[in-house]
């Protein structure tokens, strides 16, 4: 027995002697851990007696957090403690399960009581929108207390896929629109619907593609989309909650590879094509003609039950080359607003006039019966060659924002008038999207690098979020549009895009963050009190 009892003491030394390189090899006692291995040692208990030890770090961590639905962001690291989950929002909770290292483990807390390794949370309910819910994990040192570290998983969940998890690629987000209790969001393999019904978004149905066809450029209106083509728009109707093509509707004349943008409100459907080639410079004028390529031109067509009629062809009263008349249009009601991003006058519509090349200019339509006639007709009040100002645009009645898009000319102009009356009362730094309300303005810049997540995020400290996107938002006060504050994306991933798209709702706004999941992209909702 005492032979025995000598080899295992042989035996621990032995193994106090394997302390990793660089550790001092000494016998160490229960009382103390001087000189036993480095500062990073503990005195491990219980090997023969209590005068031989054997060395152990005591350096508590999380070797991982899995979630049960998506993935954290970024890839989970031992040297990193703050983590964001974004999820689609037909995910209402999730569960998380920690595992700690090493094996034999270390104290584990989850929300500051008691967990153990290897067990899943119980669901965490996370809100929709840009209510982030942040949880915390904390493990800390059975004999160094103060070398513990504390996880944080920030959890956000925006509208997306059906799918419990988002497909890589996807960009769901490229474009979206609203109308009444319908939500459309584009992805790669067709147009996602989302019906409300109170706070609660469903998935509806997915309108897929045909052959060949990218859905990336669409509106709504009710029960009909106006889905934009090369040289065509299709038209998709529901019915309770079937969708099924109604028609597909090609502008008569020459327009071959012509991207066609179509914006639908009620039964009218307008179609810009600014590669359009006619010089014609009158309502209702020779669109065979192609000796202007790239002026530009929008088509008016109208439904009686399911058919659809030309009711106008519009050209500009300037009409000139490549100044893509129809770069964008919105209609409402009986007034219709169309840019063109490249047009070249100073202040006026005169033909004489292109002394700012590509500055841009909108004009201002309106329908009496069945007659178009033009009756406006917006410029900045400096013109800026290369501004492009136009290449956003949104409205509410009597209400116009315009963006201009050019290098170095990212800004928007506000407008109030009707007719032939229009004056600017307000500009702001630009972006590249837009949403307008009658007290509301957002704008959306996906290419910001700034860090901090959320709303207001500007005090935040941190490294910066390369592309990571913001939206800037501004309010009407009664007498003036006063800056209001801005929204990172929620957990602030880098190249997520947020702003690259925006839609104004009664209350909020819908943001899209292409790169947010690895490209599968997300819509975000921003309630604004």
């Amino acid at each position: 027995m005492r032979a025995m009892r000598v080899f295992f003491a042989v035996l621990a030394v032995g193994l106090l002697a394997t302390c990793s390189s660089g550790m001092m090899q000494a016998k160490c006692s229960a009382e103390t851990c001087a000189g036993c291995c480095s500062a990073e040692g503990i005195c491990q208990e219980g090997q023969v007696g209590d005068l031989v030890t054997m060395c152990r770090i005591d350096e508590p961590r999380l070797a991982l957090v899995t979630p049960s639905v998506g993935t954290l962001s970024p890839k989970w690291s031992l040297e990193k403690i703050q983590y964001n989950l974004s999820v689609p929002a037909s995910v209402t909770s999730v569960t998380l399960t920690p595992l700690v290292t090493p094996a034999f483990g270390f104290p584990l807390k989850f929300e500051g009581a008691d967990f153990t390794s290897g067990m899943a949370t119980p669901e965490i309910a996370i809100p929709l929108g840009y209510e982030t819910k942040r949880v915390t994990f904390s493990v800390v040192g059975r004999y160094h207390p103060e070398k513990g570290k504390t996880y944080t998983i920030s959890l956000s969940r925006g509208l997306g896929f059906a799918d419990d998890v988002p497909a890589q690629g996807k960009q769901f987000g490229v474009n979206i629109a609203r109308s009444g209790d319908t939500l459309v969001v584009a992805a790669k393999e067709g147009l996602h619907v989302f019906r409300q019904s109170g706070t609660t978004w469903t998935y509806e149905a997915m309108i897929p593609p045909e052959i060949g066809e990218s859905l990336t450029s669409f509106t709504i209106s009710g029960n009909s989309v106006a889905i934009s083509l090369r040289d065509q728009v299709r038209v998709m109707t529901r019915v309770g909650s079937t969708w099924t093509k109604e028609a597909t509707i090609e502008p008569p004349g020459p327009h071959t590879d012509s991207w066609i943008g179509a914006f639908i409100e009620g039964d009218t459907i307008v179609m810009g094509s600014p590669n359009e080639a006619s010089a014609a410079r009158t309502i209702n004028g020779d669109f065979t003609d192609t000796t202007a390529p790239g002026a530009g031109a929008v088509w008016v067509y109208t439904r009686t039950g399911t058919t659809w009629t030309q009711q106008a062809y519009l050209k500009a009263s300037n009409a000139d080359v490549f100044d893509r008349f129809g770069s964008s249009v919105w209609l409402k009601g009986d007034t219709l607003l169309v840019s063109a991003r490249q047009e070249d006058s100073g202040l006026t519509d005169s033909l004489a006039d292109n002394t700012r090349v590509d500055s841009g200019a909108v004009y201002v339509f309106t329908r009496t019966g069945t007659t178009w006639a033009q009756t406006g007709y917006l410029k900045e009040a400096d013109p800026e060659a290369g501004a492009q100002f136009g290449a956003q645009l949104a409205a509410v009645d009597g209400l116009v924002a315009v963006g201009s898009g050019g290098v170095g000319s990212l800004r928007v102009g506000l407008y109030t008038g009707s007719g032939t009356s229009w004056t600017q009362v307000a500009h702001f730094q630009g972006g590249a999207s837009l949403a307008l309300t009658s007290t509301m303005l957002a704008i959306g810049n996906p290419g910001d690098d700034r860090a901090g997540s959320g709303i207001n995020p500007a005090s935040e400290p941190g490294a910066p979020g390369v592309g990571s996107g913001i939206v800037s938002f501004y309010r009407y006060t009664g007498s003036s549009w006063d800056f209001l504050g801005e929204a990172k994306p929620p957990v602030n991933p880098t190249g997520a895009g947020l702003g690259g798209v925006l839609v104004a709702g009664p209350h909020e706004f819908y943001v899209s963050a292409l790169g947010e999941n690895a490209g599968a992209g997300a819509v975000h909702v921003v309630t604004v009190p």
